[in-house]
This record gives structure tokens, C-alpha cells and sequence, in this order.
């Protein structure tokens, strides 16, 4: 029969049709799978660096946050150094005004000239490597002022600078940044 022919040819030209759909179905899922898995591996690529800048940030803070805790001691330091000789010289220099010359015997025995000159020096230089601008010009200016004995320059600029200082100890968030 002449219609014998067709009902295969149609099942051959189905299944070769089929093949060819399963082909391309198959192709374009490995295709899928591929983009999936480039895409998924740039991600991890691109977390892993958020997460390195992330950890090199937080050292970064870290570090600085250390230094700016190491720099507010050393103002601190500084500023109760310079307050410890202040306060002795003032009280030396007070014995000496009234004559209280017992009181000054005594304090000169413990504070001898040398050290007094080296505590001066190193009150002068804290304020200098550590303090605030404002301090740093007072102390500037008191420093001179010692240095030419020019004693009433140097108790009035000796007093602001006490008091500045006295001011900054008591709120930090005063210190002018240098």
C-alpha cells in the first residue's frame, strides 16, 4: 500500500525532531549550568575581596583608634608633668617670697636645681610633642619668658597655661587637633 510508508516516516521524523529538541534542551541546560556556576564563583570572588577590605578597614581603625588612645595618655602625661613641676616651682617660689626658709631647705633637698631644670625641660617639651595648639603656644610663650626671667611674664603665662590645661584635663573633647 501506498499509505504504508507515512505513519513510519512521521514516528522516524518525530524521533529525529525529539533527538534534536533533547540535544539543544540539554545544550542550553549545561549552557545554564555554566553561566550558574561562572556567576556564583565571581560572587564568592567578589565576597571574599568585600571581606578582605572589610578586615583590612577594621585593622586600619583599629590602629588608629590605638594610636589616637596612645596620643591622649601621652597629652595626659604631659599635661600632669608640666602640672607636678608648675605646682612645685610655684610653692618654691612662694617660700621664697615670705621667707619661709625652712619650707624652702626642705623642698630644694628633695628638688635640687638640676632636677628642677630637667623637669622644666621635659614639662616643656610634653607640652610641645603632645599638647593642643592653644597649649602649645602658651607653653611656647611661657617657656620664653622663663628663659629671659622675665618672672611676671612668666607667672601670668605660667597661670593660663595652668588653667587651659586644668580646662582640656577636665574635657577632652576640648583638645584642638594638631
Amino acid at each position: 500500500m501506498a499509505v504504508d510508508w507515512i505513519a513510519p516516516t512521521i514516528a522516524s521524523a518525530s524521533g529525529v525532531v525529539g533527538v534534536v529538541f533533547t540535544w539543544l534542551a540539554g545544550a542550553q541546560g549545561r549552557s545554564h549550568t555554566e553561566r550558574v556556576a561562572e556567576s556564583t564563583r565571581l560572587h564568592a570572588e567578589r565576597m571574599a575581596e568585600g571581606a578582605r577590605l572589610h578586615t583590612e578597614r577594621m585593622a586600619e581603625l583599629e590602629r588608629q583608634a590605638q594610636a589616637a588612645e596612645r596620643i591622649e595618655h601621652e597629652r595626659r602625661e604631659a599635661y600632669l608633668s608640666y602640672l607636678r613641676y608648675y605646682h612645685l616651682e610655684f610653692r618654691r617660689q612662694r617660700y621664697k617670697a615670705i621667707g619661709a626658709e625652712e619650707k624652702l631647705a626642705h623642698l630644694d633637698s628633695r628638688w635640687s636645681k638640676a632636677d628642677r631644670v630637667d623637669a622644666g625641660r621635659e614639662a616643656f617639651l610634653g607640652l610641645q610633642a603632645y599638647g593642643s595648639t592653644e597649649v602649645v603656644s602658651l607653653a611656647t610663650d611661657w617657656f620664653l619668658a622663663w628663659e629671659s626671667s622675665n618672672r611676671p611674664e612668666e607667672d601670668a603665662l605660667g597661670r593660663a597655661l595652668q588653667d587651659r590645661i586644668l580646662h582640656e584635663l577636665r574635657d577632652p573633647a576640648s583638645w584642638a587637633v594638631r
